[in-house]
């Protein structure tokens, strides 16, 4: 019995998602109650009836955030209930879990990962997770709930969402160079498509790194974001084949899609998404099968919903556990119920997302291109717009193109913003009401100035919807000067007047609104998106012949890339390690997803090491939220071992300058949050950014070996792993 919600201030039910078990409780209860219009067993969750359970909840915790400065993080009922709480700007995120399935550390981390995902997809205007249309709502709070359940999939089986670093194939130079040479020349063949913003080319291959290019001016594509377009890519093309029905397939490079599309003339209709192009008629999808069955090696099709994350039976899971290893921690989610399956498309006046369109897609389609939005982080901009362009190679295998927008550095201005309204005391009142010392205030609202000023310039001569939203944010922006914004932050007032509040209120809503007509309902020329289309399925006709011969290599390095035995002779006792350079977020571990399945009745090890490990970072994780940075421990018949440490860009070793602290905040990892480069920071505040490389190291042993020989093995395994990374953190002298 699991869900989430996100609340606005109204308050108004801006996300929900739930089990068939939680939304038919809410069901009954409204009902029971009188304030539900359902009987109760309806598989559709009654919002009235959700809204007055949740107000309440929303009510107290402003009351103490507001009063106390120290609202509650979670609530845990009598009847089992857990509610995790956090609050993310003006939105009230929940989390619920009613049987016990998930810890609160689990869903504290599942509403710090849905932010970031939600800010992927809308940017910060966070409200457009709620459409006006109920059935524009229903389609996208369907996907976004597929979308937080393969992540809650891929938490539970992979080690690189385990502790959220990027992993990359570990192949040979010769494919490794392929690779390169392929990327590059088809992020060329882009360009000259007509898409002169093309700066990134990868190829993933289930939820490994094969290969990423990117052109010479690019800003640097990070982990973070690596692993969101992973999560998209995995939703919109899952795979959930073992090994064995991997290597069964005879693939050939599949005929281009624009052999294969129909090539009827497609009339224009509201309906027409800006970003997701391919018509979604019945007819042409079933031309498209029986075209598919002329094909004399087709590329295997699933069956299943393509939006549906794959869920691996218990018999067939070589990840499933007797009831009594289960972790409690990481929990089996469970199949989307059928409300959140995606219904027939239909004529919609309002246009509709990438991932709404998607949606209505059968499983036919996913051999064709997908193009979405997605906000990424650069040094400049929180939510950088972009796009995603992807089509499928082979098996789990799908290159993946991002593209930028333009206007983009329009979008730095207006986080950068948002940013100063949101994170300072502006909006919430200042704590203690003491003035700002040293002009701080003034400083705050001088930058403030500086930003708008961008962005009207920017603004000042853009037509249409654009040049009534730039009034409206000139006049927003007096009132805000006029409301005594200055005398406000100098001042030693613990909360803004209430003419301040308003202006300020009224000008972030209008920022929003400007970023959305800019960057959320972007449109290319239609001229322009068929030129991409057949860009594409050039591009994917030249990867797929180059690396149809490493497919039986790549299917195996995918869920075998590094294996134990390597590592066995030279220590002796190591049953397993994680090592992670969060300079770069990249992990290196041995696989532990052994497909080969045991016997019936026959005693799983490879489901107990599975357990082992996830309990160990679990562990280490809430030990380094309690300011450990090393530890050995002993238990049972393993010994667990944990060293976080940093290093100059020389591999010099370096001592903290200050002592490693206990903050809340975001759980450790790069989805959730920015948790090692903030405890770099905290703990070389005199250091510049990117001078401080940060490692984190965890070994399992069996717990015959002593204490000394499990040190010497670490400091012995980490230095093997730095020099075999492929990394180079140091210059190398050429001379």
């Amino acid at each position: 019995m699991k869900g989430l919600v996100v609340i606005n201030p109204l308050p108004d039910i801006v996300f929900f998602w739930g089990d068939v078990e939680f939304t038919t409780h809410i069901n009954r209860l409204g009902a029971r109650e009188g304030i539900a219009e359902q009987n109760g067993i309806s598989d559709e969750v009654d919002q009235n009836a959700l809204v007055q359970f949740f107000s309440p909840l929303l009510a107290s915790h402003r009351f103490l955030k507001a009063e106390l400065d120290n609202p509650y993080s979670s609530i845990s009922c009598e009847n089992g209930f857990l509610f995790v709480l956090r609050q993310f700007g003006e939105h009230l995120y929940i989390a619920v879990c009613g049987d016990g399935s998930e810890s609160e550390d689990f869903l504290k981390r599942k509403l710090y990962v849905f932010r970031r995902l939600a800010g992927v997809h809308f940017g910060p205007v966070i409200d457009e997770l709620r459409p006006d249309s109920s059935h524009d709502r229903k389609k996208r709070w369907s996907y976004m709930s597929r979308l937080i359940n393969t992540w809650a999939h891929l938490a539970s089986t992979e080690q690189s969402f385990l502790v959220e670093a990027v992993e990359r194939l570990n192949v040979n130079q010769a494919l490794n160079e392929t690779c390169i040479n392929m990327l590059e020349q088809a992020l060329s063949k882009v360009r000259s498509g007509g898409d002169k913003h093309a700066v990134h080319a990868l190829l993933l291959v289930n939820t490994k790194l094969l290969a990423l290019y990117s052109s010479r001016n690019a800003c640097e594509l990070q982990a973070a974001d690596i692993l969101a377009i992973t999560l998209v890519v995995r939703t919109l093309f899952p795979t959930g084949d073992s090994l064995e029905e991997l290597l069964s397939f005879t693939y050939t490079p599949s005929t281009p899609l624009s052999v294969r599309r129909v090539t009827t003339e497609r009339s224009p209709t509201p309906s027409s998404t800006e970003y997701y192009s391919p018509s979604s008629s019945v007819e042409e999808t079933e031309q498209e099968k029986s075209e598919g069955q002329g094909d004399s090696s087709p590329l295997p099709v699933p069956s299943r919903d393509m939006f549906h994350t794959p869920i691996i039976p218990h018999e067939q899971d070589s990840f499933h556990t007797p009831a009594a290893v289960q972790d409690s921690f990481y929990t089996p989610h469970q199949p989307a119920p059928a409300s959140h399956r995606a219904p027939q498309p239909e004529q919609n006046p309002l246009l509709l997302s990438a991932c709404e369109e998607a949606v209505d897609e059968t499983a036919e389609r996913s051999q064709e291109y997908f193009h979405m939005p997605a906000f990424l982080q650069t040094p400049l901009c929180t939510h950088s717009p972009h796009l995603l362009h992807c089509v499928p190679i082979m098996p789990g295998t799908v290159l993946v193109i991002v593209s930028e927008v333009p206007k983009s550095h329009l979008a730095g201005h207006i986080c950068q913003c948002l940013l100063t309204l949101v994170t300072t005391e502006m909006m919430q009142g200042k704590k203690g009401g003491s003035a700002r010392e040293g002009g701080q205030g003034r400083n705050l609202v001088e930058v403030l100035e500086g930003n708008v000023k961008r962005v009207l310039d920017a603004t000042r001569k853009m037509k249409g919807g654009l040049e009534r939203v730039h009034k409206d944010l000139v006049n927003r922006w007096d009132l805000v000067r006029k409301g005594g914004l200055l005398e406000y932050m100098d001042s030693a007032a613990a909360n803004p007047p209430p003419r301040l509040e308003t202006a300020l209120s009224e000008f972030t809503r209008t920022l929003k609104v400007l970023f959305r007509l800019l960057f959320l309902t972007y449109k290319p020329p239609q001229a322009a998106e068929d030129k991409q289309r057949e860009t594409m399925d050039t591009v994917q006709e030249l990867v797929s012949k180059k690396i149809c011969d490493y497919k039986d290599y790549l299917s195996v390095k995918a869920q075998r890339n590094v294996t134990m035995t390597t590592y066995l002779e030279d220590f002796p006792g190591l049953i397993h390690f994680l090592y992670i350079d969060r300079s770069m977020d990249l992990v290196i571990a041995p696989a532990i997803n052994v497909t080969t399945h045991p016997e019936p009745g026959s005693f799983d090890h490879t489901a107990v090491l599975k357990v082992k490990v996830w309990e160990m970072v679990r562990r280490w994780q809430h030990y380094l939220q309690n300011s450990f940075t090393s530890s050995v421990v002993r238990d049972g018949d393993f010994c667990y071992s944990y060293f976080l440490w940093f290093e100059d860009p020389s591999g010099n070793p370096l001592s903290p300058q200050q002592p490693v602290k206990q903050v809340q905040g975001a759980p450790p990892g790069i989805l959730a949050g920015h948790y090692y480069r903030d405890l770099c920071a905290r703990c070389f505040p005199t250091m510049p950014v990117g001078a401080v490389n940060c490692y984190e190291l965890m070994c399992m042993h069996v717990g015959v070996v002593p204490a000394e020989f499990v040190a010497s093995h670490c400091r012995k395994l980490a230095a093997m792993l730095w020099e075999t990374s492929g990394e180079a953190h140091s210059p190398i002298s050429l001379l």
